[in-house]
């Protein structure tokens, strides 16, 4: 995340303003589509998360690493785009749906409408700066 946070923070990649995509372009999965269909669709509209602050940074890192391969601006556009800190969001049931991390430690949380995100993120934790050289 940014400290301090940005709307795009707790907003959907798909309805970010650096993502060239548009929600009316992502067609909905036909009802009999495979789990897999459906849960990538549904992915479109979750916020990334990651059970650990090793597991995020080692991710971010791993992205970092991967766009520093194709040697363009591309590195300082997404630490731009998605921040450089790690911070802890506490979420409830009444706020969102989350999945079982994976092996990575990565899930997803489906946001509720009407959400105080500024209430999510727990303020005794001190956000992690990661730093990119």
């Amino acid at each position: 995340m940014h400290v301090p946070q940005t709307d795009d923070d707790f907003t959907p990649q798909i309805f970010q303003d650096n993502d060239p995509r548009s929600p009316e372009t992502i067609l909905p999965p036909q009802s009999n589509a495979p789990d897999e269909v459906v849960l990538k669709y549904v992915d479109y509209f979750t916020l990334s998360n990651y059970d650990t602050t090793e597991n995020a940074e080692k991710s971010y890192r791993y992205f970092v690493d991967k766009l520093r391969k194709k040697k363009n601006k591309l590195v300082e556009d997404f630490i731009q785009n998605k921040g450089d800190y790690i911070v802890k969001v506490n979420y409830t049931e009444d706020v969102a749906i989350i999945n079982e991390p994976d092996e990575n430690g990565h899930f997803q949380a489906l946001m509720f409408e009407d959400v105080d995100y500024e209430n999510l993120i727990d303020k005794a934790f001190v956000p992690i700066k990661i730093v990119i050289e």
